[in-house]
């Protein structure tokens, strides 16, 4: 799946999202869009291994936020997994390590 897959899923996901106000999806859709412009500037080999996961991280953050009710604690590892992955992000690509902590922190 590429970043642009993987962002428009976790689009998806927020919009359908049962647990947040209107309010939060509009403050998390302005991060993806933020993401988005920034994915918009790279090449395919330019955005790495350390992007992908910290979308598909952030994916799971978000599914796992839908589903916090039933097990807290995974969403709790889900997060502190894509804090660890950001960590990483943030010396490449610090403006979409700090969006995608924004979505992580909205949740």
């Amino acid at each position: 799946m590429t970043p642009h897959e993987t962002l428009e899923r976790l689009r998806s996901r927020i919009d359908g999202s049962r647990q947040l106000s209107e309010s939060a999806k509009e403050k998390l859709l302005a991060f993806v869009k933020e993401v988005d412009g920034e994915l918009s500037g790279l090449e395919g080999e330019e955005a790495g291994h350390q992007l992908h996961s910290a979308l598909n991280l952030t994916d799971a953050v978000a599914l796992e936020s839908d589903r916090a009710t039933e097990n807290r604690d995974v969403f709790h590892k889900t997060l502190d997994a894509l804090n660890a992955s950001l960590t990483e992000l943030e010396i490449r690509h610090p403006r979409i390590a700090q969006a995608l902590a924004g979505i992580g922190r909205s949740f």
